[in-house]
């Protein structure tokens, strides 16, 4: 079919099965052997947050990444982007938004689109 294929990373474990873990796939050598089969991969954004390497290095692998999930409660919000302490009341998701594709992500995997 010639569609992009993304390749989901957890932050935990590993595919079922295959004897590696999500962090091995994360490594250059990882992210290499992930680009001879997908277009994309799929980190949790915390997989993100510098120092961290692994957008630079997916993007050096040829890769294309977007962060998921990303949502506007302040419970799922890091501190600096949450507003007041109800932990359901919405908190500057953009700005968290602004934050990643600042740092250079190609999308966002989100509930509130």
């Amino acid at each position: 079919l010639g569609l992009p294929l993304w390749q989901a990373l957890g932050t935990s474990g590993g595919p079922y099965g295959h004897g590696i873990t999500y962090r091995d796939m994360m490594t250059p050598a990882g992210l290499r052997e992930i680009a001879s089969y997908a277009d994309w991969i799929g980190p949790d954004k915390s997989s993100l947050v510098p120092p961290n390497t692994l957008l630079a290095d997916a993007h050096a692998a040829g890769l294309k990444v977007g962060a998921y999930t990303f949502r506007a409660e302040n419970q799922y919000l890091p501190a600096a982007y949450r507003r007041g302490t109800d932990p359901n009341a919405f908190g500057d998701a953009f700005a968290e938004y602004a934050f990643h594709y600042g740092q250079g992500v190609d999308a966002v995997v989100t509930d509130f689109p």
